[in-house]
């Protein structure tokens, strides 16, 4: 590409502008190299099946995308201020609901702009919101498997109470313990002796 020259005094197989193009950024000897990017296609709101998607029936706006090339699928994350969604997209025209509902606290001015896919868990945050993670088989193999904002979120709340121990019998209580149950029958009861 040549932006320096006048449109007029460019040579021949050098161009001004590209649409569509990215540069190389492979480690091979055409880094620096000018691809072509594939286009995009417009995806219909399920036309074999219309109720199988509703942002566009119900009037959510989507706010987020997350795209696994190596699975060919698409993570969609969409509200309309009071009810959010988040869809899994795969061609042809097939949408899957794998998490609904007011607690994810979704807003249509705080965009999901941090998405990341790491095995079966999506972690995404709005940066309004404590960051959250979504097991995606098991959404998508149960439904209505997520249904609290505790169960999403990352940040787990602290204990409010410090860790206790119970009442701890040492080995050579046990061992005494044995040798009077083999000379007198015994029972027990929530760690309480009880002779019979």
């Amino acid at each position: 590409m040549n932006k320096d020259l006048d449109d007029r005094l460019i040579p021949n197989g050098e161009y001004r502008d590209a649409q569509n193009i990215s540069v190389g950024k492979s480690e091979d000897d055409d880094i620096g190299a000018l691809e072509t990017v594939r286009g995009n296609e417009l995806v219909p709101s399920s036309s074999s099946n219309p109720s199988n998607f509703t942002p566009l029936l119900t009037g959510l706006e989507i706010i987020g995308t997350h795209v696994d090339k190596n699975n060919s699928r698409i993570f969609i994350f969409a509200t309309n201020n009071t009810d959010s969604v988040i869809y899994e997209y795969t061609e042809p025209d097939n949408y899957v609901t794998l998490v609904q509902g007011n607690f994810l606290n979704f807003n249509t001015s705080n965009p999901i702009t941090a998405t990341s896919l790491i095995e079966d868990l999506l972690f995404f945050t709005d940066n309004v919101n404590p960051p959250r993670k979504i097991n995606i088989k098991l959404s998508a193999q149960f439904d209505n498997y997520y249904t609290n904002d505790y169960q999403i979120s990352v940040a787990k709340y602290s204990p409010y109470k410090p860790i206790s121990l119970l009442n701890k019998i040492s080995d050579a209580v046990l061992i005494m313990f044995m040798i009077l149950c083999l000379q007198k029958p015994c029972l027990v009861v929530v760690s309480a002796l009880v002779w019979v």
